[in-house]
C-alpha cells in the first residue's frame, strides 16, 4: 500500500459525513495491481429542498468500485431513493438521490460518495431486473455479477417512490462468494401509486483476498443506530450496504437507511425511525474488503 492517498472534500467534512470514524481511502486491489482508492464528496445544500441529487466523479483517470450516500439531518423524514452506479464498463461516477417522507421543514443535506481508484479487469456495473411497475408493497431486485468475477460495490433505484417507498436490505451476498447484491425495499403506509425497484453491482476480477465484513448494532427501540467495522489487516474497504431489521415485517416499512459508505478500512451504516417506532429493530453494516498488491 505505497499509494499516493487522495482526497477531496465538497461542503461537508468527512467527520460529519461518516460519522468521524473512517479515515481518507487508499488503494484496492485486483488483477490490476490496483494501489490506491480515492474518495470524493460533494454534497447538496443544507436546506428544505426535495428532493435532492447529487453525482459524484472519480478523479484522475480513476474508476468507481462503488458508491454511498449519507444524509444529514433527516431524522427519518428523508428516505434514499438512489444509489446507482453510472455507465457500464469502467464506470468513473456515481449519483445519488433522496426525497422527504410527507412534508418536512427541517434542513437536510445529501452527500454522495465514491470509493475509486486504478482500472479493475472487466471492471463494469451489472443492472439488475427491474421488478414489475406496479404498486405491491414489498420489492425485490437482485443483481448478479458473471461467473469468475466478484462484487465490488453496489446500488439501487427506486422509481416513482416519491418519498412513499423505505429502502431497507442493500446486501452484498455471500461471505466468500461475493457475487451478487440483493435490494428490498417497502412502501411507507399506504401508497396507492406505481414504482419500481432496480438493483446494481459492480464488478470485475477478483483481487487476490476478496470477502464481506458484516457488523450488526444493538437490537432494541432507540430510534437511530448505527454499526461500523474495519477490514481486515491486508485489506481496504470498496463498497458497503446496509440492512434494517425488526420483529414484524410490518417494521420495514418504518425504518429508512440513512447512511452506507466505506470509508479507507471501514464499513458504515445508519438506520433511523420514521416518527416512533416501539419495536426492537438492529442495522446491519456489509462492507467488501479486498487487499492491496
Amino acid at each position: 500500500m505505497n499509494g499516493r492517498k487522495l482526497f477531496w472534500r465538497g461542503g461537508v467534512a468527512l467527520a460529519l459525513v461518516l460519522g468521524g470514524s473512517l479515515a481518507a481511502p487508499a488503494g484496492p486491489a485486483s488483477a490490476a495491481n490496483i494501489i490506491n482508492t480515492f474518495k470524493t464528496t460533494p454534497t447538496s445544500g443544507m436546506n428544505s429542498t426535495s428532493p435532492k441529487s447529487v453525482t459524484v466523479t472519480c478523479p484522475n483517470n480513476t474508476f468507481l468500485y462503488g458508491p454511498g450516500a449519507a444524509i444529514q439531518g433527516g431524522n427519518g423524514q428523508v428516505t434514499l431513493e438512489t444509489m446507482r452506479p453510472m455507465g457500464a464498463a469502467n464506470p468513473t461516477s456515481a449519483v445519488v438521490t433522496a426525497h422527504e417522507v410527507g412534508s418536512y421543514s427541517g434542513n437536510w443535506s445529501l452527500t454522495a460518495t465514491a470509493n475509486c481508484g486504478p482500472a479493475v479487469t472487466n471492471l463494469h456495473v451489472e443492472p439488475g431486473l427491474l421488478d414489475p411497475v406496479d404498486s405491491d408493497r414489498v420489492k425485490e431486485s437482485d443483481a448478479a455479477c458473471p461467473e469468475g468475477q466478484k462484487l465490488y460495490g453496489n446500488g439501487f433505484d427506486i422509481i416513482g417512490g416519491l418519498g412513499n417507498v423505505f429502502v431497507h436490505d442493500i446486501i452484498t451476498t455471500g461471505a466468500l462468494s461475493l457475487r451478487s447484491n440483493t435490494v428490498r425495499a417497502t412502501e411507507h403506509g399506504t401508497y396507492t401509486q406505481s414504482w419500481s425497484l432496480r438493483s446494481y453491482a459492480v464488478c470485475g476480477n477478483a483481487a487476490s483476498t476478496q470477502e464481506r465484513i458484516i457488523r450488526v448494532s444493538a437490537t432494541d427501540s432507540t430510534a437511530e443506530k448505527s454499526a461500523n467495522r474495519s477490514c481486515p489487516v491486508g485489506t481496504e474497504a470498496h463498497g458497503a450496504g446496509a440492512q434494517v431489521t425488526g420483529d414484524t415485517v410490518d417494521l420495514d416499512g418504518r425504518l429508512t437507511i440513512d447512511r452506507v459508505v466505506a470509508g479507507e478500512f471501514n464499513g458504515l451504516a445508519i438506520g433511523h425511525e420514521n416518527g416512533t417506532v416501539n419495536d426492537s429493530w438492529s442495522v446491519t453494516m456489509y462492507v467488501v474488503c479486498a487487499s492491496a498488491t
